[in-house]
């Protein structure tokens, strides 16, 4: 991934940070930003992201891969008592599905998901990538 990439990533996420207020000081955070900067350029990562996302980021920031799911799922259950995650999901998908409503709380794998898939089309965009 080549770092101009990488920079436009980290300034979204940033802005999304600071827009719904997500603590940056939570290493969930830090795990998560990592996630999707792998996950928006290559999506084949998410078809295992116990077995090859978390073991990928745990290397680089030299901890378990289980501690790297447990802080963002720790993230998520911070954000959700703060109703931020509702918000986030909502400015995602531009509307109200059913399955995101302010009692329904995502997987880490969904919530990964969803946000690489928009930062992808936004890279598409923005002609970063070409897919």
């Amino acid at each position: 991934m080549c770092n101009q990439t990488t920079l436009y990533i980290e300034k979204k996420i940033d802005k999304y940070y600071s827009k719904y207020g997500i603590k940056r000081s939570l290493s969930g955070s830090i795990y998560l930003m990592e996630a999707l900067k792998l996950c928006a350029t290559d999506s084949s990562l998410l078809r295992s992201v116990t077995t090859k996302l978390y073991p990928m980021i745990a290397k680089k920031y030299n901890v378990s891969s289980m501690q790297v799911e447990r802080a963002i799922r720790n993230l998520i259950n911070i954000c959700y008592a703060n109703n931020v995650l509702y918000d986030t999901l909502l400015e995602l998908v531009k509307s109200e599905p059913k399955a995101y409503n302010k009692y329904y709380k995502p997987s880490n794998g969904e919530l990964i998901s969803l946000c690489s898939w928009k930062l992808k089309i936004q890279l598409q965009e923005e002609g970063y990538i070409d897919d």
